[in-house]
């Protein structure tokens, strides 16, 4: 697709993200399967329960966007800033976030099956009943996040991520010794 389309796509879904200051509707209709948006900056869409399947948003700037609900499955978000977004109930199995910015991300029983996370940032994220079954955390840092248990944290610093209590403290992790 040109860039004339996306232009105008991001147009219509900015005009139609709020009303006043309040986000309304859900835009389960909204079918975006394999489109190219790499570089285009949607932040503050509503973009919630879209079907962005299998779509290229490298480098998108999607902070402060609404995306819950929304079907990322397969999608390409290598460098995405993802800051302020809401992914609660989204699907991202198979998805790749490499270097992604999940700062204040609220990721609510999300679903990051098989998902590439290497090399992303989570910051202050709510990751309460969100699913890592198969996702490659190799270097992934998480710093003050929610909604981790113990038995997840340690499964997911086994897998090669790294945790940080406080976010000055970042040359020093937690790391699992085995008995």
């Amino acid at each position: 697709r040109d860039l004339k389309h996306i232009l105008t796509l991001r147009n219509s879904v900015m005009r139609g993200s709020r009303r006043g200051n309040r986000r309304t509707g859900i835009n389960k209709f909204l079918d975006l399967r394999n489109i190219d948006m790499r570089g285009v900056n949607l932040s503050a869409a509503n973009l919630s329960g879209a079907n962005l399947s299998s779509a290229n948003l490298s480098g998108v700037n999607l902070s402060g966007s609404n995306l819950l609900i929304a079907n990322l499955h397969h999608a390409n978000l290598r460098g995405a800033n993802l800051r302020d977004v809401k992914l609660g109930a989204a699907d991202l199995s198979d998805a790749d976030l490499s270097g992604a910015n999940l700062i204040n991300a609220n990721l609510l029983c999300a679903n990051l099956s098989n998902a590439k996370l290497s090399d992303t940032k989570w910051i202050g994220a709510n990751l309460s009943g969100i699913n890592f079954r198969g996702a490659d955390v190799n270097k992934t840092r998480f710093i003050l996040v929610l909604g981790i248990t113990e038995f997840l944290k340690k499964d997911l610093i086994i897998r090669g991520a790294v945790f940080h209590d406080f976010p000055r403290d970042l040359s020093e992790s937690r790391t699992l010794v085995p008995h």
